[in-house]
């Protein structure tokens, strides 16, 4: 009897051991994945602006040589 009881206290300890352990495991998992998607959020919204800034720096640029080719032409007469 002794060894059945133990054989089953072991079994319990186990399984409830395993109840407790997988919970945990899944927050934790829960929060790096969190984490991770923070910073890359973080690192896509910065490269996000830096094209805006490229672009608003090309768009600069590109008005500004068709003003001047216009500016040619008015003196030009054409």
């Amino acid at each position: 009897m002794a060894r059945t009881d133990s054989k089953k206290t072991i079994k319990f300890y186990l399984v409830a051991s395993l109840g407790l352990l997988i919970p945990i495991f899944i927050i934790v998992m829960a929060f790096f994945a969190v984490r991770s998607d923070i910073e890359t959020q973080k690192k896509y919204d910065q490269f996000r602006k830096q094209q805006e800034e490229k672009f608003e720096l090309q768009k600069q640029q590109n008005q500004g040589s068709h003003g001047t080719e216009q500016s040619k032409a008015q003196l030009t007469g054409s």
